[in-house]
């Protein structure tokens, strides 16, 4: 499964194993234009062998969804036709960029370089959400 923290500049990728127990980091895509992202997104998805491409959903803190939500969508359907036959499905994505920066926060203090950028890291937070709702 690869997890996508998609931005407008920088999107996040992750993987699991076929188990769903180890989730790591991939690389960012830094694009400038949606249909450059959804191309390196479905490359990734080939390269990795995944079975779903899971995308982040920025969802309202009240649980409604507005522009940003909605750019998500199109950029999912964008992805759709470039991944099939994977499916392309949607997570609440509320709080995940927060969290990846506290990961950084606490690995520097603790003396660790983590070699993910934090688009990367929240893309593994969307990814274990996602596993452990399951």
């Amino acid at each position: 499964m690869l997890a996508v923290d998609y931005g407008d500049r920088r999107t996040g990728l992750a993987i699991c194993d076929a188990l769903g127990i180890s989730v790591r980091p991939l690389h960012v895509i830094r694009a400038d234009h949606p249909k450059a992202a959804a191309a390196a997104i479905a490359g990734a998805a080939r390269e990795e062998e995944a079975d779903l491409v899971l995308l982040g959903l920025p969802i309202n803190m009240d649980g409604t969804e507005g522009h940003r939500a909605l750019l998500t969508r199109e950029f999912g359907a964008l992805l759709a036709p470039l991944v099939e036959p994977l499916a392309v499905e949607f997570h609440d994505e509320r709080l995940t960029t927060k969290e990846a920066e506290a990961v950084r926060r606490e690995a520097w203090a603790k003396g660790a370089k983590l070699e993910a950028g934090k688009d990367s890291l929240a893309a593994c937070v969307l990814l274990r959400g996602w596993l452990e709702s399951r």
